[in-house]
């Protein structure tokens, strides 16, 4: 099962990405992993990149794929592991650390100028 959806722009996007991303796993294990997956790279696509920002998702099997694409500012590059977390005031910075620990695999592509970051679950 596949499902994708452009995210609206604004201050209830992210809000929009884990409702859907909830529906969608309701009643399985690992659920709210996977909402929190969906926020952090969802809060990411809109932080370092700009819009459209879409949001996909496909169960196959016992997996689930959360997969974020967005426009990104042409500098392109691989994403790299956190290598350390911010200090603890530090107001961002901890997304993809979040990701690392949560997922069970994660990764990231450019292409023609947008950037898909992913994630794998399983449920």
């Amino acid at each position: 099962m596949t499902w994708q959806c452009t995210l609206p722009e604004g201050p209830t996007a992210i809000a929009v990405a884990r409702r859907e991303i909830a529906t969608l796993v309701a009643g399985r294990p690992h659920a709210d992993e996977a909402v929190l997956i969906t926020s952090e790279l969802c809060t990411n696509a809109f932080v370092h990149g700009r819009p459209p920002v879409v949001l996909r998702a496909r169960i196959a099997g016992a997996v689930l794929r959360i997969e974020v694409e967005n426009r990104n500012d042409g500098e392109g590059g691989e994403l790299e592991s956190p290598r350390s977390m911010p200090s603890p005031d530090a107001e961002g910075g901890r997304g993809l650390a979040i990701v690392e620990a949560v997922a069970d695999n994660w990764g990231a592509k450019d292409a023609d100028g947008a950037t898909c970051v992913w994630a794998e679950l399983r449920l």
